[in-house]
């Protein structure tokens, strides 16, 4: 990767604070203005995949899923990534003897547990979040929704990892969720109205 015009400043970044992180930051304020599941849901599945859209612009993970199936060492492709969040994160999910499907289950599932890990740090103690134990409980809730599209997307990428991944169409019943969601927001704040 090195040479190829990526730029550190514009790599995605696994820190919910991080400028480039903007969609997550989303989800986060989502969460602290009361968003039910359904929402949280929808928005980490379509986030995750604009997120590896992202991902696999900057970071060679043919080459990462390649390493870990042939047993090697993948200190050299994060050096040449320039040390990238997604590709020290390919490294540290690898496990020896590893299929192509499991690594990037692993890595899929790995970067939805630290945003929303980083959103309930920063949510716990406000309304919408009492305590770490409810969101955790809200968490294994919501990961066991959204399995089956998690799963899909680690397929594709593990697949083809240099074909851009779709972020999948909404059904009516969520547009309108989406919509009525959005009406209901203070326009100051980003509310719901008292």
């Amino acid at each position: 990767m090195s040479g190829e015009g990526t730029n550190m400043a514009e790599n995605e970044s696994l820190d919910l604070m991080n400028r480039n992180s903007r969609r997550w930051f989303h989800l986060y304020e989502r969460v602290l203005a009361g968003a039910d599941d359904e929402e949280v849901c929808d928005k980490v599945i379509r986030n995750i995949y604009k997120t590896f859209r992202k991902v696999q612009e900057q970071v060679p993970l043919e080459g990462f899923i390649s390493c870990a199936v042939d047993c090697k060492d993948m200190s050299e492709l994060v050096r040449d990534a320039d040390g990238h969040d997604f590709a020290r994160l390919v490294e540290l999910e690898a496990r020896p003897f590893d299929s192509p499907a499991a690594l990037m289950e692993r890595v899929v599932e790995g970067t939805v547990d630290r945003y929303l890990h980083q959103i309930g740090v920063k949510a716990v103690g406000k309304s919408a979040i009492q305590n770490f134990h409810q969101w955790r409980e809200r968490v294994h809730r919501l990961k066991t929704k959204m399995r089956d599209a998690l799963k899909k997307l680690a397929s594709k990428l593990a697949t083809n990892p240099s074909v851009h991944v779709r972020t999948p169409a909404r059904n009516a019943s969520q547009i309108a969720a989406m919509q009525s969601a959005i009406l209901s927001m203070s326009l100051a704040g980003g509310r719901r109205p008292l």
